[in-house]
């Protein structure tokens, strides 16, 4: 076995190293984004992060190598182990906690060589955002260029995701900020990047945050509505943020007026076999032709967000298949525990 995974090691960096030439990160992920075997994946990734290492070291000044390495450290972060703890009982509270720490760990990671990234680029780029000076972070963040949109995405990603699980790290606290402005600003440079993805980022931001550090509710609302324009109701992060940032936290959107260029229609969303009109009344949400959301809030928006996840097709879009299959595991979780969030009569 030890020799088989030198194999891979020594396969991997060749392919690699000799892809990277011609090819940017994202058909670098390609493989990996297309792959629905969870526990191939779980086997490979951390073979591959340290085998992305070896040529980061080699080349430390290509800029797809660097930008790979920080998404994958990222991803694994997500994926494979903040995934996994966040699905664990309550009665392994230190085992959890432990693995929250240890995707903390290569968020970290993830940043540090995302930072690294734009350090090649740009002379005193992370000095300069992470200054605290508001001059020199503006300075910084106006090199920024449509191209560097994917760094600045998993630099943002790495930073909030860390912050998401040890908020009271008071070392933490200080990137907060810079984070968020990269955030803001790459979706200033390509506000469709990955579907929506940026969006999706700052919605979960905006809704959990502190007002001090950024978050703002109805900020929120317009980052939400800009994931759906941009994602056309394609993506599981939509479902999966609606049914964890809003429902499962008892914030009804029907307030807020639609403001989407794209319909519902368009969109192909499902609602309940019964008329729509009807269902909203039956749970005693009034109808309005004005109101951003015309579906449930609450426990039944949290149902159908779910439900939606669940019923897609992981061949739907072949370059998303991972993600699906993880949605679709976090979905089914979120259902069978959906006491633990709501009170039901």
């Amino acid at each position: 076995m030890k020799i088989l995974n030198k194999i891979f090691v020594c396969f991997f960096i060749i392919c690699v190293l000799f892809s990277c030439k011609s090819a940017d990160s994202s058909s670098l992920m390609a493989p990996v984004m297309g792959e629905t075997d969870t526990i191939l994946m779980s086997d490979m990734m951390p073979v591959a992060l340290k085998a992305i290492e070896v040529l980061h070291h080699a080349a430390p000044k290509n800029d797809a190598i660097h930008e790979l390495t920080a998404s994958l450290y990222v991803m694994y972060a997500n994926a494979f182990v903040q995934h996994k703890a966040d699905m664990m009982d309550a009665i392994d509270f230190e085992l959890q906690y432990s693995e929250k720490m240890r995707a903390k760990m290569h968020y970290l990671r993830g940043r540090d060589y995302s930072l690294s990234y734009f350090d090649n680029k740009y002379k005193n780029f992370s000095k300069n955002l992470l200054s605290k000076d508001p001059e020199l972070e503006q300075l910084a963040l106006k090199k920024l260029k449509a191209k560097d949109v994917p760094a600045a995405y998993w630099l943002g990603a790495a930073c909030l995701g860390a912050f998401s699980l040890d908020p009271l790290d008071v070392d933490m606290l200080s990137g907060v900020n810079s984070a968020l402005a990269v955030l803001e600003r790459a979706a200033e440079l390509d506000p469709a990047y990955n579907k929506g993805a940026i969006w999706d980022v700052l919605v979960a931001f905006y809704a959990g945050a502190p007002a001090e550090f950024g978050g703002n509710i109805d900020k929120a609302v317009s980052a939400f509505l800009k994931e759906v324009e941009y994602s056309k109701g394609e993506t599981t992060s939509l479902y999966m943020t609606y049914a964890q940032v809003f429902c499962k936290n008892n914030i009804d959107l029907s307030a807020y007026a639609w403001d989407c260029p794209i319909s519902i229609e368009e969109l192909g969303w499902k609602f309940p076999e019964i008329p729509r009109d009807e269902f909203l009344e039956s749970i005693g949400m009034g109808v309005n032709e004005n109101a951003l959301w015309p579906l449930p809030p609450g426990i039944h928006g949290f149902d159908w967000a779910l439900d939606v996840v669940l019923d897609l097709d992981v061949n739907k879009d072949p370059s998303s298949r991972f993600m699906t299959v993880l949605a679709k595991e976090k979905a089914q979780f979120l259902k069978e525990h959906r006491e633990d969030y709501f009170i039901i009569w």
